[in-house]
């Protein structure tokens, strides 16, 4: 590679990352509109390469190449904040933008390139080491002290008021008076309906707890872990929930409860309705924040939809602490998570499906932030920085 490419590499590494000083743009456009097409092709083909994009299916790919569209997208019509008309000639914003579109020519070419052979590149992949199957339907009742292991492709359950069915309408447990618990180990979740109507989704490794008189004196549950929940309305039976130094009180609405005991904080966050969260009141796309430590809490705005996209299937891992997302793999995929040293100052950002491989995982994981990670045989994710 000579000087002048080793400095294009340098600069399409900085515009992709969003990094490269505004004194360079002219330089790193004018080096793309007076590269040959074959060339550009070339050079776009070896950082696809570097940047190891194998084995990841579709939607890791398409991630990495849209931030190849976001970008051009911004400069196709500079923003006069980043390529001031005063600096720069219309000439070359026309210059810049006919380099952008070839750019994103190319780039949608090897992105047809590289997910074609994604498949049988993660098939040998897969091959080299061990995996681990994503979580899936799976969960524990106790009714009156009897563990009753739930089927998994029943789905779900539904409560009456003295019986358990399950969700196809076949009888999982008869006549009773007791409190009912929802036990999901690592690696499963679980859906019920409650005897008023309202639907809880729970996540891995949580426990919900029922009581004896639900919709009749009461509407209380217990949790330890997470649960989103969707409450028919009663305004003469509040529903309310006690977690981890939280005890929300609702009438008829849609939130999330996060209440894991090994986390530092509670979250509850409101999608639709109304909440009261200890003495806080919150509104959709509000969340409620008990500090465990300082036994304060605190609300603020966020977007409700990242809170809930474990419930549609999604990890977001956008704005969580690395290794409180490390924490979520451990649950979803049932194994341990070991830091070799510390704990890696990164942030893993963006979203993945949570049906994948743990191996899928750990190719997303390095692309996004560089570090590596080993599966052992007993269940132990070794993370290497």
């Amino acid at each position: 590679m000579n000087k002048d490419h080793a400095q294009l590499t340098q600069l399409l590494q900085a515009y992709l990352e969003n990094k490269l000083d505004y004194k360079d743009y002219e330089s790193f456009f004018n080096q793309l509109a007076s590269l040959p097409e074959a060339e550009l092709t070339a050079l776009l083909d070896a950082h696809a390469q570097a940047a190891d994009t194998s084995g990841l299916q579709e939607e890791f790919i398409n991630q990495r190449l849209h931030k190849v569209q976001e970008r051009i997208a911004q400069q196709v019509e500079p923003s006069p904040s980043i390529l001031p008309q005063s600096k720069i000639k219309q000439s070359r914003i026309w210059m810049a933008a006919a380099a952008a579109v070839l750019l994103l020519t190319i780039a949608a070419q090897l992105y047809k390139k590289y997910s074609q052979q994604s498949s049988d590149i993660h098939t040998q992949v897969v091959l080299n080491q061990i995996d681990i199957d994503p979580g899936g339907d799976a969960a524990v009742l106790l009714v009156g002290g009897k563990k009753m292991q739930l089927e998994g492709e029943k789905a779900g359950i539904k409560l009456s008021d003295s019986s358990v069915y399950y969700m196809d309408g076949s009888l999982a447990v008869g006549q009773h008076s007791q409190e009912i618990e929802l036990i999901t180990p690592r690696g499963g979740q679980y859906q019920l309906e409650l005897s008023d109507g309202s639907k809880v989704w729970v996540n891995a490794g949580t426990h919900l707890k029922v009581a004896a008189d639900f919709n009749k004196t009461n509407r209380q549950i217990e949790l330890e872990g997470e649960a989103y929940f969707e409450v028919h309305r009663n305004e003469k039976l509040p529903f309310t929930v006690q977690s981890g130094g939280q005890k929300i009180k609702v009438l008829g609405t849609v939130f999330n409860v996060n209440a894991y005991a090994e986390e530092a904080l509670t979250k509850t966050t409101l999608v639709s309705g109304s909440l009261q969260v200890n003495d806080l009141l919150i509104k959709p796309n509000q969340q409620a924040r008990y500090h465990k430590s300082q036994q304060n809490m605190q609300k603020l705005d966020i977007d409700a939809a990242t809170a809930i996209a474990w419930k549609e299937g999604v990890f977001n891992f956008t704005g969580v602490p690395f290794d409180e997302c490390m924490r979520i793999i451990g649950r979803w995929y049932n194994l341990d998570v070991i830091y070799e040293t510390a704990v890696p100052a990164v942030d893993l950002k963006g979203k993945m499906g949570r049906g994948v491989k743990l191996s899928s995982f750990l190719e997303f994981l390095e692309m996004n932030t560089g570090v590596k990670a080993e599966i052992k045989e007993n269940r132990q994710l070794i993370i290497r920085n």
